[in-house]
């Protein structure tokens, strides 16, 4: 019986130091594995920050290229405006001046014909007075 207790204590001491050893190397192995995932999140705190400073330049970077065609949309609405106002003016000068050359052509046209008269009466005026004329020619000559 002795012998057997001897037996089972060896037993049980030996499993205690493989259990000791195991756990020696468990412990090894968790440690390796903390300090794994401790280096892996410092990498991926690493790898963020570096995306988050690319995505705040590509902000500034859109933000600048916005402000720049809202700059050059506001340009050119503002010549389309004044562009339009110019043109709206031309039409305008240019409606007068139509005006003025119709009433010019129209004042000319009354202008021309009042002389047309004009010289039609002092010609048929001048008619009468050579036919009155002849006719008192042909009286004295008949007489």
């Amino acid at each position: 019986l002795t012998g057997g207790l001897a037996k089972v204590q060896r037993l049980q001491s030996e499993e205690e130091e493989t259990r000791a050893q195991e756990s020696e190397r468990l412990s090894a192995v968790v440690e390796g594995l903390s300090e794994s995932v401790r280096g892996l999140v410092s990498a991926k705190d690493d790898v963020v920050q570096g995306y988050m400073e690319s995505v705040d330049q590509v902000r500034a970077s859109l933000h600048k290229q916005i402000v720049s065609w809202s700059a050059k949309e506001e340009m050119l609405e503002t010549s389309l405006r004044d562009l339009k106002t110019a043109l709206r003016e031309e039409g305008q000068v240019r409606e007068r001046e139509v005006r003025g050359v119709a009433d010019a052509i129209a004042g000319e046209h009354t202008a021309r014909e009042a002389g047309l008269a004009r010289e039609r009466r002092a010609a048929e005026d001048e008619l009468a007075k050579v036919q009155q004329l002849q006719r008192k020619a042909r009286e004295d000559e008949e007489r």
